[in-house]
């Protein structure tokens, strides 16, 4: 029996009720020292369902030229908080990325969420002087003038 505190994988949080568990209840699918592939996500990139898949399955392919399979993808990311539902159209591109992947938290002094909406060096401005140009500038300008937050987030995709 093992006792710790889980992760929600859906909000990328530590859940503050330990719990405990039986190993034999669950199968090991990643352990420190597992391989993984970093995922980069490009700033111009198009992170719709058809060009995500296509991106990923190109990588297996380069990967595999290279002799470095791994079934495990990893990412760290602002665009990996759910927070993007809130501030986003839930069923658009940037949450059906989030989605993809089973989440975890990432600690940070700042999270970069702020300055890759608003541009560089936005963590400078006061939050009343940031930009109002789209929908999500607006949206995330509101959270955090109402006090919300917003993190950098982790996640990992297992391909069978």
């Amino acid at each position: 029996m093992r006792s710790g505190n889980p992760v929600d994988i859906t909000r990328g949080i530590i859940l503050a009720e330990p719990i405990t568990i039986a190993r034999d209840d669950y199968d090991l699918i990643l352990a420190p020292g597992t391989p993984t592939t970093s995922v980069h996500i490009p700033e111009d990139g198009s992170l719709s369902p058809e060009a995500v898949d296509a991106s990923f399955a190109e990588a297996a392919q380069l990967l595999a030229r290279l002799g470095r399979q791994t079934s495990t993808l990893f990412c760290e990311s602002w665009l990996l908080d759910p927070t993007l539902e809130l501030l986003s159209s839930p069923e658009g591109n940037l949450c059906s990325f989030m989605r993809r992947f089973a989440k975890f938290p990432v600690a940070s002094v700042r999270p970069m969420m702020v300055e890759r909406v608003f541009g560089w060096g936005a963590n400078n401005f006061k939050t009343s002087d940031l930009p109002e140009r789209t929908s999500l500038q607006r949206n995330l300008k509101q959270r955090l003038m109402a006090g919300g937050d917003v993190y950098d987030v982790g996640g990992v995709i297992v391909i069978p």
